[in-house]
């Protein structure tokens, strides 16, 4: 199972801009015994409180980064709050799927000029009952402001 893939490592972007990436991610996760599956989602190393980095940040904070799923327009700004984040889809009955997960960065007018990294946490649960951690992988995508 691969559970995310990255099309699109680096995020090229310009101050007081908002930037959209079409399928920066591509999620698959393949079957399963349970009764259903889910995928979750967070900024790595996030926490309640403390400023955190451009451009995810912490909570209470909100991140500058945000997805949407497949064909959805709706954007959605990751989680910031550490571990469990959020739900990102859940499939009922489990059969192995493929998703693209757009991105959308919006970068503040005095973002200074440089290169950040935004790293994001992805989870597969599968629930049988319980929940049963099924893969867990971090991927990391360059954002450069320029």
């Amino acid at each position: 199972m691969g559970l995310s893939h990255i099309n699109t490592p680096t995020l090229d972007a310009t101050p007081g801009k908002t930037v959209s990436f079409p399928c920066a991610f591509t999620i698959q996760s393949g079957d399963s015994l349970d009764k259903y599956y889910s995928v979750a989602d967070w900024g790595a190393g996030t926490s309640t409180g403390g400023s955190g980095a451009f451009p995810i940040y912490n909570s209470p904070q909100t991140s500058d980064l945000s997805w949407s799923l497949d064909s959805s327009t709706a954007y959605t700004a990751f989680a910031n709050k550490g571990a469990n984040g959020q739900t990102t889809y859940v499939v009922d009955p489990p059969v192995p799927a493929t998703h693209c997960m757009n991105l959308q960065l919006v970068v503040p007018a005095n973002q200074p000029l440089g290169t950040y990294s935004a790293s994001i946490e992805f989870v597969l649960y599968g629930h049988n009952g319980l929940e049963e951690l099924m893969a867990y992988t971090t991927k990391t995508i360059s954002v450069v402001v320029n």
